[in-house]
C-alpha cells in the first residue's frame, strides 16, 4: 500500500510501510472503540463515513481470516492427534503379537 500511494502524481505521498502500518492500526482501534461505544449505548445509530466502512470491511475480513487460520489449526491438531493415536495403538497391537507368540514358544 505504502508503495502504491508514493506512486501517485497528486496528491504526491512519500510513507514508509511502517508509516502506513502504524497509521492503519491506530485507525483501526479507534473505529473499533467507537463501534464497541455505540454498541454499548442504547439506541445510537448511525450512518458511517466512507472511511469508517472501508475500515468496517477491513475488520470484518480479519476476522474471517482468523477464523479460517483457527479452524484449519484445529483440523490439523485434530488429524495430528488421530495419527498419534493409531501409532500407539499399532504399538500396542505389535508388541501384544509379540507378546502372545513368545507364550506359544514356551509351551
Amino acid at each position: 500500500m505504502a508503495n502504491n500511494l508514493n506512486g501517485l502524481k497528486l496528491p504526491r505521498f512519500k510513507v514508509s510501510n511502517r508509516a502506513f502500518r502504524e497509521k492503519y492500526t491506530l485507525l483501526s482501534e479507534k473505529f473499533k472503540a467507537k463501534i464497541k461505544d455505540e454498541e454499548k449505548a442504547s439506541g445510537i445509530e448511525r450512518d458511517l463515513s466512507e472511511v469508517e466502512k472501508a475500515l468496517e470491511e477491513i475488520a470484518e475480513r480479519e476476522a474471517a481470516a482468523e477464523d479460517t487460520v483457527e479452524n484449519d489449526k484445529k483440523k490439523a491438531d485434530n488429524a495430528k492427534a488421530a495419527e498419534m493415536r493409531n501409532r500407539a495403538l499399532e504399538s500396542l497391537n505389535t508388541e501384544h503379537r509379540k507378546g502372545s507368540e513368545t507364550k506359544r514358544r514356551r509351551k
